[in-house]
């Protein structure tokens, strides 16, 4: 057996020391315990960063010895050659470095310079800013078991029980910069000269540990894939700091697995989890038992790290031999570089921005991603429950093929790239080696197409011989962008793809639906098991952390950017997407004034940044912007005209030819195709071309619908309307007054309308769930208050969420395809697509024109509202309620019967309901919310005649914050008092609005009192004295609760 302490990240300072030694105190005393238990340690690793920023004076030096090192060495009952430490980031005194070194550094682009800058660095006398550390490291004592040293990186081979150790002391930080907001990251370097050397010198140990400062994320994409592919090889274990978070796991390559161990942070203040691992290896059954400690201030003492696993403790077995003699397939240097060239490639910032990084690895930000949509989020209030939200890497490592539904433009397409990325570098969650990207808008609708695009991705670097065994072994990550289940070819050819090769891993990237918002079990899977996760718009955090890594700033430095750019998305009520956030990022970079009305704008405005149209001169021989705009949009009709997103690059240069010469026009087309793709509007995938991003060419295409009559007329059919819904939204976004277009659009939802046979009545609204409430008693009440004022846990949460996936069922792809395709759903489209245009017609000078308009689309809303509510209601027949056996309980009936009485089964179902009205609500604000319409929601809302419109009406006001929104809803309380169903939506709509937290003084103060108002109708309490008491109870306990997030 095998004992291991592994601590990092002490960041000592003398100005703290009084805080850090109550804190070392506590953990010598933890690791005395653990000694007298279960006996001495063989080996202390410390993985970085022993002291703050660098600061190896005199003081700090003595300090570290006296109170850490010294103790700690006597504590374990090492020896203290058996202490290794490893320097990190703190421990680079940048201020003393060399120069020279220093600007060597900043070019250094290849394996070959980076080998000449080590043995500089290690054999000449220049300053390293590494001194005050190695100081540190020589004052531990002589140590026998050096088998390599210099003034970076050591390894040592130690005997002990009749078997050799040997241990590779890494330096990683030695390229460390000190840049704020994690500006270090993905640009490290070990290189290949320290690992070949390290390795080298430790070849016949029978065990090998490797140790380093930073995770192998933090390097660049091509040292990573080589520190990796060693790992793999040569090592058993791989120990580092720098996450200030402990955590465990075994990473899994092609034929061996290696034990990884993040120490967590030793020191950051008193009040952190400070912690450390204590490690043992049992070298029979090559078991590695991790037990985590963690630091509690209130008693001042370590104890288990609940938060790293249960009980603080995790195991993890070897099952594969990394000297079993198997070969090892990882990719080529050729195939990594190819790959990581195509995703960088791809970036906004690699084509318009002087400042931004050009590399994914180092502007990717993670997403929001969830098993619950946005909008049923939305429905329900997040009420700060980050849990919702699932990291990553936890997606990744759950071994199964992954479905990212999304919006257009919400990062889908970089998400792929990023999972390739990772599996190219890292193996996350155990994932294959190769990662390859197929993007289906261009890519063929055959099995044999799809593998002729997973051999083209790689550039040439495998052949299809080559790649062939890889697929069949399962050593792909195969990331499917762009899955339409509409192309039936294409669709089956994904789904014959996976059945072939099922050993590999798959994502895919579709397209979110209302459908598919609703329920995640109508979403067609082309692999049977493949789970399914929606992304969100970017939080406040995910923009700050976009706008730092753009401009390489602090959070603080960026503070003002974020605002100005989430103030004008909310303003817009556009989504916050990547795309977009990235678009405003380049004109604050260009300090160009500009205050869009609309996300047609925004695009403009790029556009003409990737155009140079404000540098350009006005020489007329020159092919100027408004020729090159007029070229693309030409371009972009003849694409949707041949029914296609791509071109064939010999195809292309005849139209261009074709489109140059019928307007006299002299060029060059070469140069001039060359251009459009170095700016990143036109992209060649082999031997065919497409526009860069797809809405930019929705964009260009609908600059023709303004020029050409025709293709207008042709979208503003019955047949074609809901495929040029995009280029509608742009086109009257750039051009506002188009009332012949928003009378076209109405004129089909008509249509379309009479087709759904959605013949109810508005009234039919009040009908919903009359006779249906059940009547609570005190007992009842107080189980409704508590359900009210505690929000459930994650997981309770979820179920209620996703309650809904079990109400509406498509069985199948040709289920749901009959389904998207049937009447109600193509009436549900073209009122989105209306919704928008009306939205943008805010330059219509007819006011009865927008009027009508917004009577008939908010009406069409309300009646999609009514159908699914009176799809749920089939579910209260008692028949159909008896059939149902436990195991197929709603989860939300089982979670409000565990909160509410056994007397009272039906209010579950009851309240359940609630969400379905917000959802649909939602979806129409998305496309019709602006408050530019805010009068004439207003009007509509005075002149309702129907129960049902005036709840939209009053929510689409609130959800914009529209003036008097909150005496809106008091007076629709007050008019429908006596409608339980509408008392109950009140109550939950602004028990959303009110956890969410934005309100100003005076609308907290209203809402809190309509919302307890709204409280006594729901629980039936008319008495003056007890109703005022339960309003004055729920208001004192919710204040208690609320959460705050101003």
């Amino acid at each position: 057996m095998l004992r291991i302490l592994h601590l990092s990240d002490l960041h000592l300072h003398i100005d703290q020391l009084r805080d850090q030694t109550i804190v070392l105190d506590a953990l010598f005393r933890d690791i005395k315990r653990s000694v007298d238990k279960h006996g001495k340690y063989d080996f202390v690793f410390f993985t970085g960063d022993l002291i703050l920023k660098g600061t190896y004076n005199e003081a700090n030096k003595r300090a570290v010895v006296s109170s850490f090192l010294l103790p700690l060495i006597e504590c374990t009952g090492i020896s203290p050659d058996r202490l290794i430490l490893v320097p990190g980031n703190h421990d680079v005194n940048l201020s003393s470095q060399s120069g020279l070194l220093a600007q060597a550094r900043t070019s250094l682009a290849s394996d070959e310079q980076v080998a000449q800058y080590l043995n500089e660095a290690t054999t000449s006398s220049l300053a390293t800013g590494l001194e005050g550390f190695n100081e540190i490291v020589g004052q531990i004592g002589i140590n026998a078991s050096i088998v390599l040293e210099n003034n970076h990186y050591r390894a040592y081979i130690f005997r002990l029980d009749g078997m050799s150790v040997g241990i590779a002391a890494l330096n990683s930080s030695w390229n460390a910069t000190g840049a704020p907001s994690d500006g270090d990251y993905g640009k490290l370097r070990i290189g290949r000269k320290q690992l070949d050397e390290v390795v080298g010198a430790i070849a016949n140990a029978d065990i090998k540990l490797a140790l380093v400062h930073h995770p192998i994320a933090w390097l660049t994409p091509k040292d990573s894939q080589c520190v990796q592919r060693q790992l793999h090889i040569h090592f058993d274990g791989f120990f580092h700091g720098h996450n200030h978070e402990p955590c465990a796991q075994a990473s899994v390559g092609s034929s061996s697995m290696h034990f990884v161990s993040n120490a967590g942070c030793m020191y950051e203040h008193r009040d952190y989890f400070n912690g450390y691992c204590s490690i043992a290896y049992n070298t029979l059954d090559r078991s590695w038992l991790i037990s985590a400690r963690e630091y509690y201030e209130a008693r001042q003492e370590f104890d288990i790290a609940p938060r790293f696993a249960k009980n603080g403790e995790a195991t993890f077995t070897r099952t594969l031999n990394s000297n079993s003699g198997n070969l090892v397939t990882l990719p080529s240097d050729e195939y990594i570089d190819y790959a990581n060239e195509t995703f960088n490639s791809r970036l906004l910032s690699a084509h318009v921005s002087d400042v931004a990084p050009k590399k994914l690895k180092s502007l990717f930000v993670e997403p929001l991603l969830s098993k619950v949509s946005q909008r049923k989020l939305d429905a329900a209030g997040k009420n700060g429950n980050t849990d919702l939200f699932i990291p990553l890497a936890k997606i990744l490592s759950t071994h199964r093929a992954v479905i990212f539904l999304g919006n257009r433009d919400i990062g889908k397409t970089t998400l792929l790239h990023r999972i390739c990325q990772l599996s190219l570098e890292l193996c996350v969650g155990d994932m294959p080696p190769f990662g390859a990207y197929i993007n289906l808008d261009v890519a063929g609708v055959t099995r044999a197409a799809l593998v002729e695009a997973v051999v083209s991705f790689g550039g040439g670097a495998y052949r299809k011989s080559e790649i062939l065994p890889l697929l069949e072994r399962g050593e792909m990550a195969v990331c499917f962008d762009n899955v339409d289940q509409s192309n039936i070819k294409q669709f089956g050819a994904v789904k014959d793809f996976c059945s072939i090769y099922p050993r590999c891993r798959y994502y895919f990237t579709m397209l979110e639906d209302v459908d598919y918002s609703l329920s995640a079990s109508q979403v067609p899977r082309p692999s049977p098991d493949a789970e399914v996760f929606y992304f969100h718009p970017f939080g406040r955090k995910e923009t700050r952390l976009l706008t730092q890594n753009w401009f390489c700033e602090s959070s603080d430095e960026c503070a003002k950017r974020v605002d100005d750019i989430l103030s004008l998305l909310g303003r817009l009520n556009v989504p916050r997407s990547p795309f977009l956030i990235s678009a405003l990022l380049w004109i604050q970079e260009k300090g160009t004034q500009f205050a869009p009305v609309n996300q047609a704008e925004i695009l403009d405005a790029l556009i003409d940044g990737v155009m140079e149209k404000l540098s350009e001169t006005k020489d007329r021989s020159r092919i100027d912007s408004t020729i090159k705009r007029h070229y693309l949009a030409a371009l972009a009709e003849h694409l949707h005209g041949t029914g296609v997103k791509r071109i064939p690059v010999l195809e292309l240069e005849r139209f261009t030819v074709d489109y140059f010469e019928s307007r006299g026009l002299p060029a060059s087309t070469g140069p001039f195709l060359t251009e459009l793709k170095g700016k990143g509007i036109l992209l060649e995938t082999g031997r065919e071309v497409v526009f860069m991003f797809e809405a930019i060419r929705a964009f260009f295409l609908s600059t023709r619908l303004h020029e050409n009559d025709e293709l207008l007329k042709i979208a503003l059919s019955k047949e074609h309307f809901l495929e040029f819904g995009e280029e509608l939204d742009y086109y009257t976004g750039r051009h506002r007054d188009q009332d012949h277009v928003l009378r076209g659009a109405l004129a089909i939802v008509g249509e379309l309308l009479s087709d759904a046979s959605l013949d109810f009545h508005l009234a039919d609204f009040d009908r919903i769930r009359i006779g249906r409430a059940p009547v609570i008693d005190a007992d009842s009440q107080r189980k409704l208050h508590s359900a009210t004022l505690h929000p459930p846990t994650s997981d309770q949460r979820n179920a209620i969420l996703e309650s809904v996936d079990e109400q509406i069922r498509c069985e199948s792809a040709a289920d749901f395809r009959a389904y998207a395709n049937s009447a109600i759903g193509r009436y549900l489209a073209a009122l989105q697509v209306a919704s928008a245009i009306l939205r943008n017609s805010e330059l219509v000078r007819n006011v009865a024109l927008k009027e009508t308009a917004y009577d008939e689309l908010a009406s069409g809303w309300c009646r999609i509202l009514i159908s699914v509510m009176e799809l749920l209601e089939s579910e209260n027949d008692d028949e159909v309620l008896q059939t149902l056996d436990e195991k197929r309980r709603d989860p939300v009936v089982r979670f409000l019967e565990g909160m509410l009485p056994s007397d009272q089964p039906g209010m579950a179902l009851y309240l359940k309901k609630l969400v379905i009205p917000n959802v649909i609500i939602s979806l129409a604000l998305e496309s019709i919310g602006t408050a530019k319409l805010q009068s004439i929601v207003e009007k509509h809302n005075q002149a309702s005649k129907s129960t049902v419109q005036r709840v939209f009406d009053c929510f689409i006001m609130a959800d914009l914050r529209s003036p008097d929104w909150t005496q809106r809803i008091a007076s629709l309380l007050n008019d429908f008092h006596k409608n339980r169903f509408v008392c109950e939506l009140v109550f939950s709509k602004l028990f959303q609005i009110s956890m969410l937290g934005r309100l100003s003084g005076h609308e907290e103060h209203k809402v809190k009192g309509v919302m307890a108002e709204a409280l006594t109708y729901v629980i039936g309490e008319t008495r003056g004295r007890r109703k005022a008491q339960v309003k004055g109870n729920f208001l004192t306990r919710l204040e208690k609760k609320r959460l705050s997030h101003r």
